[in-house]
């Protein structure tokens, strides 16, 4: 809502009282934290079918392999899922060995 009507701050109200303000950079700075921005490690971003666990098999497997998930965001459309996501204690390597064996397009793995 502020975006789209160019609000840059909001009051925050309780009882009928002003309380304090929240404001766009707020809003960045709760964003950055949960895309793990504070934190460096690969992000990795794929597409995958849309198909009813797709999303558990891909980040067990990572689990299992011994990634931490710092981060992760969802995107579905009717046929696919698109997935951005923060992983610490593995390689890219690790990563695209994993990734390798499942059902992943347009497999991006990068240093942040």
């Amino acid at each position: 809502m502020m975006v789209f009507n160019r609000i840059g701050s909001v009051v925050v109200m309780e009882e009928g009282q002003a309380v304090g303000i929240i404001t766009e950079t707020d809003m960045f700075r709760i964003f950055l934290r949960l895309l793990g921005g504070e934190e460096r490690g690969l992000r990795v971003t794929l597409r995958a079918p849309a198909f009813r666990g797709i999303q558990a098999d891909i980040l067990t497997d990572i689990a299992r392999a011994g990634g931490h998930l710092v981060s992760l965001g969802n995107l579905t459309d009717d046929d696919s899922v698109l997935m951005a996501f923060k992983v610490l204690d593995l390689t890219a390597e690790d990563l695209e060995a994993i990734l390798g064996e499942l059902p992943v397009d347009d497999l991006d793995i990068r240093e942040v």
